[in-house]
């Protein structure tokens, strides 16, 4: 399950998949990267839009301490894969994450349907 919400200027999003919950905060940076945060983790993506889909193409990897951004050498940084685009339902959108990193090699990967809930 997803839940996002506003904060701060950006967007909160609560990943549910069975008991384990992550939390990421995404805002937009300089020149319209999207920079998403996990902890001090940050990672920062261009988006690419294409006929069928839209490509979250990472940037940059580093660790976010306050004012300072510390990069990641890209050898050495996790690397994610992510892709949305229309679902064979008109109201969804299928979206993938694979997040590999260096020796460690497949991290997590999963996909799903994304879509809004009216609220009554």
């Amino acid at each position: 399950m997803l839940e996002v919400s506003r904060r701060d200027g950006g967007e909160c999003w609560l990943r549910t998949m069975g008991a384990k919950r992550v939390v990421t905060v995404q805002k937009e940076g300089h020149k319209g990267i999207l920079v998403e945060r996990l902890g001090i983790l940050e990672f920062r993506f261009r988006l690419v839009a294409c006929p069928e889909s839209l490509s979250y193409c990472q940037e940059s990897f580093g660790f976010r301490l306050g004012p300072l951004h510390l990069p990641v050498p890209h050898w050495m940084a996790p690397q994610v894969k992510a892709q949305e685009k229309p679902s064979t339902d008109g109201n969804l959108s299928a979206v993938s994450v694979t997040i590999r990193a260096p020796l460690a090699g497949l991290v997590v990967k999963y996909f799903g349907e994304l879509g809004s809930r009216e609220e009554s």
